[in-house]
């Protein structure tokens, strides 16, 4: 990366008479943007690998694309489709719960959602108080 740079710059840069000068303001030029396209490739490789599409909440897909399910959780979660149902009710919406840990917390598997270092699959938590949800969560285990 640093070689076409170098040439680039020494392109750009032979207008400069002072020898000297040409020769400091190139090699100077082609470490700050080498170092920029580097950081610059990098923020794009990082973006790429845990970028994910966002859907609405689709009964049918959530039963069926099991391993997909984390892009319809930000619809649920943010969208609080889940408060003030009845556990009946969010049964009947999602399915029978992966985990119950007691009867206050559910917890439904939603797949790998990509990231950078993500080696355990998410999970959604639904906290119940007196029934009724209390709050829905996406937790990466």
């Amino acid at each position: 990366m640093a070689i076409p740079t170098y040439f680039v710059c020494r392109l750009i840069f032979k207008r400069i008479k002072d020898n000297g000068a040409r020769r400091l303001t190139t090699w100077l030029v082609t470490i700050v943007l080498t170092l920029v396209i580097y950081v610059g490739l990098i923020l794009v490789w990082i973006a790429f690998a845990s970028y994910y599409p966002e859907r609405d909440f689709d009964k049918e897909k959530w039963k069926t694309d099991i391993e997909k399910r984390y892009e319809m959780t930000d619809d649920l979660v943010d969208n609080g489709k889940l408060i003030g149902k009845t556990k009946e009710e969010i049964k009947e919406l999602l399915g029978q719960e992966d985990v119950n840990f007691d009867s206050t917390l559910w917890t439904y598997y939603i797949g790998f959602k990509p990231s950078i270092i993500g080696i355990d699959p998410d999970v959604l938590e639904i906290e119940f108080k007196d029934f009724l949800p209390l709050s829905v969560t996406r937790r990466g285990h």
